[in-house]
């Protein structure tokens, strides 16, 4: 088992439907979710910290598991051709915050 090999899991981002309506998992959902129950059961056994980091997609796998497969877990939203506005706090603006007291105005306005 490559597991046991390794200190932590990563995983990715993606576009595929992790369950599909008829209930039928994706093979990317079913390797995931045992990378995540792997992670879970070190902890539980050995009391040892084994991480998994779910960017995007990965993160909703790491939520569908959490909520015993229902993929109802998460929620309906459709991005895709859509621009979304940024809406900048005041502290943003005027330079009180830590992570835009650096950046450039000029990529501010």
């Amino acid at each position: 088992m490559l597991l046991p090999q390794l200190n932590g899991a990563l995983l990715t981002g993606g576009a595929l439907e992790l369950i599909a309506e008829n209930g039928e998992p994706h093979p990317y959902y079913v390797t995931a979710k045992r990378v995540v129950e792997y992670s879970k059961a070190i902890k539980d056994k050995k009391g040892e910290d084994w991480p998994v980091l779910g960017i995007c997609q990965g993160l909703e796998v790491v939520s569908v598991v959490q909520a015993n497969d229902d993929i109802n877990a998460l929620d309906r939203v459709v991005i895709y051709g859509e621009n979304r506005p940024v809406t900048w706090t005041n502290s943003s603006q005027n330079g009180e915050s830590r992570f835009f007291s650096e950046y450039p105005k000029n990529l501010m306005d």
